[in-house]
């Protein structure tokens, strides 16, 4: 996918050969260079590896026009963006002869499988795909300049503005009239260069005799035509026809009838090229095709001379209900180009690709694609079963365009496909087909055509469901902790920094900043927007603290390091019409170490919790250098009978995924594959989580509390080593598992925000969401795209607020005084005897660290002593009550009542603690003959219970306690331990 140009800095034009009259140009709104008489830019193209593109890498030609040999020595060609900022520069040597091309390959698009070019020189510009400039020069003067577009630097009036498969080239070589719109016209790109220059053009066999063939043989049963570059004549009803600019520039012609799936062996559709022939035709037209057969890029096609509409029809072409989608290429090779009407479930699972090439990535099943790395650890058995299942499951929805809506200007003013502010194509709604779409395969994926193409909604050939989640679920809980990526929220703007690019909108306003100190909006205009949704967002989430990520560190622009989140404090207090909210201050130390201009902090609701003062603490550690320095603050709740129940928050944002290192830190994924995938720096984001962990070890140790929620964007999915690395020190992960998450990338879902929390922590949650509002909504819906196409996209709303989705957690306090109070629950208050067997479970809670004795008084009121010294862990006795044979058989215990009690002596000054608790055993269910007996004690003398009369030898009934002394917080009654 490639990227707008980068501002890599100004630098001198030079050069060594002279050139009598020219001018020199430093990057201005326009510039002038004398009509040239030798050395001339022939030809720049910078659509390169882009969609529709024809080759997969920009460059640039020059040609020597004169009688004369030209010396290239030092002679430098520089490509400036439309705005006029240099983006590269490379010097030539060697020489040109009279008539002879010297071709400069620039960067490669993100196709490099598209057609390539041999060089004579190469360098990194990424040149705009519709706008920019050109220029050749020898020192400071310019030997030739050319602009198109809504270029700034331009000789007269720029030339046409291109596309991705479109090139300005000189009208006649050998002129230079000093105006571009004048020497310059728009055509096929056709790269030429000394390899080309004086290689003889081979001989051309004449054409052979045309052979009339069926569909499905010019298809054959294997990848690639067995007719390849020869003429075929075949006929066909068509079933899709792609005209316009920016379409396919074909149609889709099948065979008619229905296919027998049972012996369908070959496909029976194929695609015809020839954007005037599709001119001719209507989706229902029988007609007869001559032309050539051939493979584009792996798909077959003919390649229309001539098309002819049939008189008579040939019947109707049927669309293959297609069951499910096939998971082996041979399979969906047999529908190449074929109408189809898919069945089943298919699920959205990547729209980034949306607003820029019209195309929805497709899951096949109820779910999206997940990341390997989050089911599985890297290079697991469970990692490589998700990335085979998500290659089985993959397929894209195109819009019948090629396209690119970021850079061509005719393009943006066409309306995105598929989305609108009312039709939302969310990751993880359904995509139900309402009309055929035809199987096309390009750039290396399958994908489902619509039979037009895709305007807006015009034309669209399925309807999405709205999965939409208007607020977060409710957790429960006293309280509710959250973690938010406020992408880059920068009160600091792009204006006020000298030099500051802008991505621009298509009309040329900018929107973004682009590469500057500032990371956010590039003007107060589309600060409000930003702002308008980020406010939206964190107020609708409405956790009582949150732990924000990406917000500016205001002291690296002359202010208080917390302006800014003091600023968003202000709006969010300002939208809910109330002071709902505050900001834990910076601590006074500030490490050097983890020092970015973005920065994590704390907002938070004084309503619901208080932030304990002065506990705020950055960590300083040499692990953080490339990352932010993790920020510790101390909450307790509000209401003063949770309030003893203080608990900490560590806010993250580790070590980005992107680039590569070295050792460990190297991103080896291109090489190792997707179930391997961890990006680059996962040595170091390892290390840092090393160093979370003992962070909040000292924390907890300092502030005597081991209720800790380690959060924030941890840039690592949940089954890869910083995160494991945290849960093997004892922490749980709330937020794992699925089925949301809270990132999206490359067409699959999965987590690289977490909350994770200690052992004791983990004991109060309540529940857990991932809130669906950012990474699964398209990015045209962001600020940052906002104008970007026709179709006005942005809504001052929730959705697309930032590219990471918000976790909330809820988490539920005992009272102070509950908490301390000892208390025997048994767990049922009545068994029928069939149920006593399988014992009476009881907790005891409340209890002082030693021993206590278990006993059991029965309902003639005998006391046995089940257990005379039970330990208790972490003040907390569990166990069950059962008869058992000697043998270890369990016995039905006799109907009556019976009380439990826990006993603790006191020691030292303390009180005993005494505890009962009662409970019931009632008779099963009489028999058939109404008959039974009950097995009840009758007072019997020695106080004994007579026993029921089966047979049963009293002499060998034991009163046992099976104790099964359990953690607390892992019995029927949960307890948690708090430090003094």
């Amino acid at each position: 996918m490639r990227t707008l140009t980068k501002k890599l800095g100004i630098v001198a034009l030079s050069a060594t050969v002279a050139a009598s009259g020219l001018t020199a140009i430093t990057p201005a709104p326009a510039a002038q260079a004398a009509p040239s008489t030798g050395l001339v830019i022939s030809e720049a193209y910078g659509g390169g590896g882009n969609g529709g593109a024809k080759f997969n890498q920009d460059f640039i030609e020059l040609y020597n026009f004169s009688a004369a040999e030209v010396s290239l020595d030092g002679v430098t060609v520089s490509y400036y963006s439309s705005s006029g900022n240099l983006g590269a520069s490379t010097e030539l040597e060697g020489s040109l002869q009279p008539g002879e091309h010297y071709l400069v390959g620039a960067a490669y698009g993100s196709n490099r499988d598209l057609p390539s070019f041999e060089s004579d020189a190469t360098f990194n510009a990424a040149m705009s795909g519709s706008k920019g400039s050109v220029a050749i020069a020898a020192g400071d003067t310019v030997i030739d300049l050319v602009g198109w577009g809504d270029a700034a630097l331009f000789e007269g009036a720029p030339a046409p503005g291109t596309s991705n498969s479109v090139s300005v080239a000189r009208v006649d070589p050998a002129s230079d009239t000093d105006d571009n719109s004048v020497d310059f016209a728009t055509g096929e790109p056709t790269p030429q260069g000394l390899a080309e220059d004086g290689t003889e053009e081979p001989p051309v066999d004449p054409p052979a005799d045309p052979e009339t063939a069926t569909i499905s043989e010019i298809q054959g049963e294997g990848a690639e035509t067995p007719f390849k570059d020869q003429p075929v004549i075949t006929q066909g009803i068509v079933t899709a026809v792609y005209t316009g600019q920016g379409s396919k520039n074909g149609f889709n012609i099948q065979e008619p009838g229905a296919v027998d799936l049972a012996s369908h062996t070959a496909s029976t559709g194929v695609f015809v090229y020839g954007s005037s022939h599709a001119e001719s035709v209507s989706i229902g037209d029988s007609v007869e095709v001559h032309g050539t057969a051939a493979e584009y890029y792996d798909v077959t096609q003919i390649e229309a001379s001539s098309v002819t509409l049939l008189e008579e029809s040939l019947g109707e072409a049927v669309a293959v209900e297609l069951a499910e989608w096939p998971t082996e290429e041979e399979v969906r090779e047999l529908f190449e180009g074929m109408l189809l009407a898919p069945q089943g479930t298919y699920t959205v699972s990547n729209n980034y690709a949306l607003n820029q090439y019209g195309e929805v990535g497709l899951a096949f099943g109820d779910s999206a694609l997940v990341q390997p790395t989050e089911v599985g650890a890297p290079g697991s058995d469970a990692a490589y079963a998700q990335a085979e299942a998500n290659a089985a499951a993959s397929v894209l929805l195109d819009d019948g365009q090629t396209w690119d809506y970021m850079s061509n200007d005719a393009a943006k003013d066409s309306p995105l496909p598929y989305l609108t502010l009312e039709t939302p194509v969310t990751i993880g709604a359904v995509a139900e087909f309402t009309d055929g779409v035809v199987l096309d395969y390009s750039h290396g994926a399958w994908r489902f055509q619509p039979t037009q193409p895709v305007h807006g909604t015009e034309n669209a050939p399925v309807a999405f469901s709205d999965v939409r989640e208007q607020a977060p679920e409710d957790v429960g809980g006293d309280i509710t902790i959250g973690t938010f990526n406020v992408l880059n929220y920068f009160t600091t703007l792009g204006d006020t920094e000298a030099g500051c690019e802008a991505y621009e909108d298509r009309d040329g306003n900018p929107i973004a900043t682009d590469y500057c100190t500032p990371r956010g909006a590039y003007n107060a205009e589309n600060f409000e927007r930003q702002q308008a949704k980020i406010v939206t967002a964190i107020n609708t989430l409405d956790a009582s603290v949150v732990a924000l990520e990406e917000i500016e560190d205001s002291s690296d622009f002359g202010n208080d390091r917390d302006a800014s989140i003091e600023y968003l404090v202000s709006q969010l207090n300002a939208a809910a019409d109330e002071d709902r909210w505050a900001f834990v201050p910076s601590p006074e130390s500030i490490p050097t170490t983890g020092d970015d201009v973005i920065r994590t902090g704390y907002i938070y609701k004084p309503a619901e919790v208080s932030y304990i003062e002065g506990s705020a603490e950055l960590l300083d550690d040499a692990a953080f250098e490339n990352a932010r320095a993790p920020f510790a603050a101390l909450f307790a709740p509000a209401d003063e009978a949770l309030s003893g129940n203080e608990f900490l928050v560590i806010a993250n944002h580790f070590k980005s995924k992107g680039g590569s290192g070295d050792g460990d830190n190297a991103n080896r994924d291109d090489e190792l594959g997707p179930a391997h995938a961890v990006g680059g720096w996962n040595g170091d984001r390892v290390r840092q989580a090393e160093a979370v962990v003992e962070f909040a070890d000292t924390l907890e140790q300092q502030h005597g509390t081991d209720l800790v929620f380690i959060t924030g964007d941890l840039n690592s999915y949940a089954q890869e080593d910083p995160v494991t690395t945290i849960l093997n020190a004892g922490y749980t992960n709330l937020t794992a598992g699925g089925p949301e998450y809270s990132y999206a990338f490359g067409g699959m879902v999965g987590s690289l925000d977490h909350v994770l929390a200690s052992e004791a922590a983990t004991a109060l949650v309540t529940g857990a969401d991932l809130w669906t509002i950012n990474a699964y909504e398209p990015v045209a819906l962001e600020y940052s795209r906002h104008n970007y196409n026709v179709a006005q996209l942005y809504a001052a709303d929730q959705f697309r607020s930032s590219d990471h989705n918000p976790a909330l957690v809820g988490v539920s306090f005992a009272e102070d005084d509950e908490a301390d109070e000892p208390k025997l629950v048994i767990e049922q208050e009545q068994y029928t005897q069939t149920e006593s067997i399988d014992g009476v479970s009881y907790a005891a809670t409340g209890l002082r660290e030693g021993t206590a004795v278990v006993e059991l008084i029965d309902a003639g009121g005998s006391v046995s002593v089940i257990e005379g010294a039970a330990q208790t862990e972490a003040g907390a006795l569990a166990g069950e009550v059962s008869y058992e044979t000697e043998a270890g058989e369990r016995l039905r215990m006799p109907v009556g009542t019976y009380t439990l009690r826990v006993t603790q002596e006191g020691s030292g000054g303390a009180e005993s603690i005494v505890l009962e608790a009662a409970f019931e055993v009632v008779a099963d269910e009489t028999g058939d003959d109404g008959t039974g007996d009950d097995g009840s004690f009758d007072g019997d003398e020695d106080g004994q219970p007579d026993l029921p009369e089966t047979g049963f030898d009293g002499g060998l009934a034991l009163f046992v306690l099976a104790l099964a002394l359990m953690l607390g917080g892992t019995g029927f009654v949960l307890l948690r331990r708090r430090n003094a």
